[in-house]
């Protein structure tokens, strides 16, 4: 058995650089299309190869894949690649390309999956880097229980990457993080680790298993981008698209609600001025609604959607 220095392990490598380019050119291409630079819409984020449960269950497996290299706006892209490029600094070369590169799209669909059966019934999309990060993580704690790394360095770097898993867990459990991605992720990548232990042990499994890992990732990734391409060519699934539209306008629609309540009990003389107003403004939205192609169910909400706005609007014409 032979163990590596983590030490000297701080100079750019290429399987990390380019996952970095990846993130960058699918975020290039999001604004290509027009979409927001801070905040894509829900739309763009899944026709770029976001996850979205009613597609994954119509059989685009590939957005598992995908989802680890589109982002929800520059500050989310930003953050992960910085973390990204960090550990991969540290990883990448301890593992060899192949592994490294395997480890973080195996690490991914960990993340995506958690996702998946976590959110399910949401109707959510997820995205990003970070699922696929706290993999890179998990393997990276592994490693650090294991012989592989010199004893007098184990303590240190163990405890500062359980600070910043533990810190980031805790920070996941804020409303609108994808917490179970991270935690589906950071499993995943213990595993992983664990399962390296054998080959990283022996330095000719390296080469083979690395050889290996290389090859099939690649074909992965090259797949996975086809399918995206074929993706962002061609329209979305008319009804699946539909319900998402619908549900950003729902969720706009409570927003308007929440601050026209406000304005009314606040100061009464805005009810004529501003509230009335409001609500029959949001009858655009309501129309907007009619507009889309939905499933019963959904149907059946923006239905009572509509009630509920035109009584809000009688109400408010009576006052």
């Amino acid at each position: 058995m032979h163990t590596k220095t983590i030490t000297g392990f701080y100079r750019p490598t290429p399987i990390t650089l380019l996952l970095i380019a990846l993130n960058l050119i699918i975020y290039g291409g999001m604004l290509w299309q027009g979409s927001d630079p801070l905040e894509p819409g829900s739309e763009d984020v899944i026709q770029w190869g976001g996850c979205f449960a009613p597609h994954l269950l119509e059989g685009q497996w590939w957005r598992m894949i995908s989802s680890q290299f589109v982002h929800f706006g520059l500050m989310h892209l930003g953050m992960n690649i910085f973390i990204l490029y960090h550990i991969g600094l540290i990883l990448e070369r301890f593992l060899g390309r192949g592994k490294f590169l395997l480890v973080y799209l195996l690490s991914g669909l960990g993340a995506s999956l958690a996702s998946f059966w976590w959110y399910f019934e949401d109707n959510s999309v997820a995205a990003g880097a970070s699922g696929a990060i706290f993999g890179l993580y998990g393997v990276y704690i592994a490693i650090l229980t294991t012989r592989l790394i010199p004893a007098s360095q184990r303590g240190p770097l163990l405890s500062s990457a359980l600070m910043f898993v533990g810190y980031n867990v805790l920070f996941g459990f804020e409303p609108g993080v994808d917490n179970a991605a991270h935690i589906g992720g950071l499993i995943s990548g213990l595993i992983l680790g664990y399962a390296l232990y054998p080959i990283l042990k022996s330095q000719l499994l390296t080469r083979i298993v690395g050889k290996f890992a290389l090859f099939v990732s690649i074909a992965t990734v090259i797949v996975c981008g086809a399918c995206l391409l074929d993706n962002v060519r061609n329209p979305l699934n008319l009804v699946a698209q539909d319900t998402l539209v619908f549900y950003d306008l729902a969720s706009e629609l409570l927003e308007i609600e929440a601050e026209l309540n406000d304005k009314a009990r606040s100061n009464p003389d805005l009810v004529k001025g501003e509230v009335l107003p409001g609500w029959k403004k949001a009858l655009s939205l309501i129309d907007e609604m009619h507009e889309l192609e939905l499933p019963e169910e959904d149907a059946k909400y923006r239905d009572e959607l509509d009630q509920w706005v035109h009584s809000m609007v009688l109400h408010y014409s009576n006052i």
